[in-house]
């Protein structure tokens, strides 16, 4: 993953203002350059203090990033998880993924605990020391959203409905932090919110208009439209949007999440947002609204959590000044991948900005903190419930947390795990190029079935992977099963194939729509497609581009393969296949390729 280096404050004594300058340029320098842990791990890194020792103005600044590399991996390779017992006094914490952070945060401050741990403070630069419960509320969310990749709002909000505290981070949204919630997902916002009619359908869906069948999964948990979120967004949606109302933006976010949650590949397409505001709308005035809000352990989190009481939309001011003036950071790149150690010596800039960000929301209505400090309070109750539960448990529970405090190290973690066909994902950019996002435009019945999991599952096994290879494993099983489907293939694919490879309509008119096809035979269209651009561009079959052993670190957001570098092969340099494709919005994923030496001679 993407580096980004944040230094709170740096302390350097010298006899004179001008070598202390000198000093910090060379610290910089240093810290731009140095190796440091974590990112070929997909981890991040928080040390409480870093002793470089003395630098010589005469100095380079590689030697001095030598020694801070130096320096670091030591207090690394004794750093403890977050969720450590020991991790408030060890001098280094790391965190599996950018979310785990916001999580942390998130459920502190839910249970209205006071400050959060040292180590959760200094890796949310947004969230301040004047932040009250509500308020850190927000800045997780907003870090998630604003400073991170779109799939990192979805892991932080399916962590929250694990642990039963998404109610309060709900509770804690004005009217119009909807809009920027949506943008910050990539989703564009509908052209009206006004509240959209629903006739109601016999049969035992009730789908409002325009939403196709196709779109509802048929092992829906729920009747109705909401079966077609993802599971555990289907009770928290049928409580949060009948109280915010289908005119509420809020309600089209929270129904947008639902919707990704289940299929990644929807973020491609264009009318999700309408489809977000349909469920809204059904929701809000459709079957089994009433029923929502007559049950308020539909609040999207555990029992007794506190739904939302019912209220009219002048029970919400004007939206806080907080989310507004972030809409200003929205634009930007996201600055956790452009951030760097320029931000050093100084405080780092994305901390000065969250003071511009977050300021105080006076204008934050009575009603809408009573609701927070009702979710709060319910989220505390059923943690004490958990921890009084909990008093009984076995003897070796307690025994290994005073161990673990007492100083025992912690149990070694197993390494990642290796895959034989870490080149599976160099066809990301082969499957892009043949048009494969566009194709999920056209086709959303497709997109709403994981077509790209489905596409890389069958080449895979093709090639002869095992059904449980890691790669496979972090890739996540496709929600459901392919529709048959009348596709028109891009224009791309079509190019690279013979008049064999594809059903006979389309060979004698390939401009035209395919007759309805299997969804394993369109499965092997695209296959053959990949093979042909794989021979005729990287001058090799599709077996040596994609059987090659990396370990896979994968996390909810962010998959990284790590390659040994005696593996690079120029063919695919050449062509580009290696790069990083960063975010993928068709995957809902991250992807980082990293190079190391020697990653095999220890395997």
């Amino acid at each position: 993953m993407t580096q980004a280096r944040h230094v709170r404050r740096v302390h350097l004594r010298a006899p004179s203002d001008e070598l202390v300058r000198r000093g910090a340029l060379l610290l910089e320098d240093a810290l731009r350059t140095a190796a440091l842990p974590g990112a070929d791990a997909g981890r991040s890194y928080v040390v409480r203090r870093l002793d470089v020792g003395a630098i010589d103005p005469h100095e380079s600044p590689s030697a001095l990033s030598a020694r801070i590399e130096q320096r670091f991996r030591a207090l690394c390779a004794a750093a403890v998880p977050a969720a450590s017992p020991r991790a408030a006094s060890a001098p280094a914490v790391y965190f599996a993924d950018p979310v785990e952070p916001l999580v942390l945060l998130a459920e502190h401050a839910a249970r209205g605990a006071g400050e959060p741990p040292w180590f959760v403070r200094l890796a949310v630069p947004r969230r301040r020391p004047d932040h009250g419960p509500r308020e850190s509320l927000r800045a997780a969310l907003a870090t998630a959203a604003f400073d991170l990749a779109p799939p990192a709002v979805i892991a932080l909000v399916e962590a929250l409905l694990a642990r039963g505290a998404l109610a309060p981070l709900l509770s804690a949204l004005e009217p119009r932090d909807g809009p920027l919630l949506l943008r910050a997902l990539g989703v564009s916002e509908p052209a009206s919110l006004a509240p959209v009619p629903v006739a109601p359908r016999a049969g035992p869906l009730d789908l409002p208009e325009d939403l196709p069948r196709a779109w509802q999964p048929p092992d829906a948990a729920l009747d109705g439209p909401a079966g077609a979120l993802a599971p555990g967004f289907q009770l928290a949606f049928r409580a949060w949007a009948p109280r915010w109302g289908p005119a509420d933006a809020r309600s089209v976010w929270l129904a947008a999440l639902g919707l990704l949650a289940r299929s990644a590949a929807r973020f491609t397409d264009p009318q999700l947002a309408l489809r977000a505001q349909r469920l809204a709308g059904w929701a809000a005035g459709g079957p089994g609204a009433g029923a929502a809000r007559a049950r308020p352990e539909l609040a999207g989190s555990s029992p007794g959590l506190g739904a939302p009481r019912p209220s009219d939309a002048a029970d919400f001011p004007e939206a806080s000044a907080a989310f507004q003036e972030s809409s200003a950071v929205f634009p930007e790149a996201p600055a956790a991948f452009q951030r760097s150690s320029a931000d050093f010596p100084e405080a780092p800039a994305a901390s000065q900005r969250s003071s511009a960000d977050f300021p105080e929301a006076p204008a934050a209505s009575q009603r809408s903190s009573a609701d927070f400090q009702e979710a709060s309070a319910a989220f505390q109750e059923s943690s004490a419930n958990f921890q009084e539960a909990s008093a009984g448990a076995p003897s070796h529970v307690a025994a290994g947390e005073l161990a673990g405090e007492a100083g025992v190290a912690e149990p070694p973690e197993a390494p990642p795990p290796w895959t034989s066909f870490g080149g599976l994902l160099f066809l990301v950019p082969v499957l892009e190029r043949l048009g494969v996002p566009a194709f999920l435009e056209q086709h959303p019945a497709l997109a709403d079935a994981g077509f790209p999991l489905h596409l890389l599952a069958h080449v895979a096994a093709h090639l002869g992977a095992p059904s449980d290879d890691p790669l496979l494993l972090a890739l996540g099983e496709p929600p459901c099963r392919l529709p048959d489907v009348a596709a028109a293939l891009p224009a791309a694919a079509l190019d690279l194939l013979a008049p064999a490879a594809l059903p006979p309509a389309a060979a004698l008119s390939p401009a035209a729509a395919l007759p309805p096809m299997r969804g394993a035979d369109l499965l092997a269209v695209f296959r053959r497609a990949a093979r042909r651009y794989s021979r005729r561009v990287a001058s090799m079959g599709l077996r040596t581009l994609v059987a090659r052993p990396a370990r896979v670190v994968s996390s909810r957001t962010h998959i990284d393969l790590v390659l040994d570098i005696q593996r690079v092969d120029l063919r695919i340099r050449r062509t580009g296949l290696d790069l990083d494709p960063g975010f993928v919005p068709w995957l809902g994923r991250v992807l980082h390729f990293h190079y190391r030496h020697g990653e095999e001679s220890w395997a």
